[in-house]
């Protein structure tokens, strides 16, 4: 994670403290370069899960598989950070699976990821998108429009702040649901 997206983690941290709280879930949460663990490791208890196995995860799962006997055996979170992950994947099924997981009563969702003007790069950590390799810079209407499912889905929204960093290279969301 580069020093602007951690920059935002912490924002979210110390400016949305009264909606935060644990259990937390991480997706994608293999630590390349940071960790949101790191800021929000007090929320607990936190669980970091990731396609492949590394550094900061919990769990070796894919949340988004939600066929009958390989769904993700996960509780029910308070608060689900995913830094970095959106444009490495299609976004919507992955944002969809997160909703799995969220506290019917409340919880918040911390997202960062790679805005219009990112240049293309790897899950990895490496400085080029691999052979084969989903890639794909997230658009503000993704997120709009995701949010809007999720009010079809029942999902209301507290307060949904979704903003681009001032270069448009990241994307930064914080946003509190509730059924």
């Amino acid at each position: 994670m580069h020093d602007t997206a951690m920059a935002f983690l912490k924002y979210a941290r110390d400016t949305y403290k009264d909606y935060l709280s644990g259990p937390t879930l991480e997706v994608g949460s293999i630590n390349i370069n940071g960790s949101a663990r790191a800021v929000f490791h007090t929320y607990v208890p936190y669980t970091g899960v990731d396609i492949v196995a590394g550094p900061c995860v919990d769990e070796v799962v894919d949340i988004r598989d939600r066929e009958a006997g390989k769904r993700a055996e996960l509780s029910i979170y308070k608060l689900i950070v995913s830094t970095e992950v959106l444009e490495h994947t299609p976004p919507e099924p992955l944002l969809d699976a997160m909703l799995d997981y969220a506290d019917p009563e409340g919880c918040a969702i911390v997202l960062t990821c790679a805005g219009p003007t990112r240049r293309p790069h790897s899950a990895d950590g490496a400085p080029d998108v691999k052979p084969g390799e989903y890639y794909r810079n997230v658009d503000k209407s993704v997120l709009i429009n995701w949010a809007d499912r999720a009010n079809v889905l029942g999902w209301q929204f507290a307060f949904n702040f979704i903003k681009y960093s001032d270069d448009q290279s990241d994307l930064y969301a914080i946003m509190y649901i509730f059924k």
